[in-house]
């Protein structure tokens, strides 16, 4: 039961690793070199999932900041499906 509870977390380690990693690269993709940004695009293919469906929600709302909060909110969705699943496991 505890391996599941520990994958379980492991996973959203990771995801919420390389998304904040995606967001501060994000700042310096025009002076990366090309292997940085090829690294940088990979990252993005496996992130992009987990952040698009917010993208939505935060254009909605902050279309004229030039800020993209979906990064935050996608780790904030990561953290509490992470708790809820843990406690559900637990508690069996």
């Amino acid at each position: 039961m505890y391996f599941i509870v520990y994958a379980i977390s492991g996973i959203c380690r990771v995801a919420v690793m390389a998304i904040v990693l995606e967001a501060i690269m994000s700042w310096f993709v025009p002076s990366m070199p090309d292997g940085m940004r090829r690294f940088y695009y990979g990252l993005g293919s496996l992130t992009e999932p987990l952040i698009m469906p917010f993208r939505g929600i935060c254009r909605r709302f902050t279309y004229s900041w030039g800020v993209d909060f979906s990064p935050l909110l996608a780790i904030l969705a990561i953290e509490i499906i992470e708790r809820i699943l843990i406690t559900i496991l637990v508690s069996f």
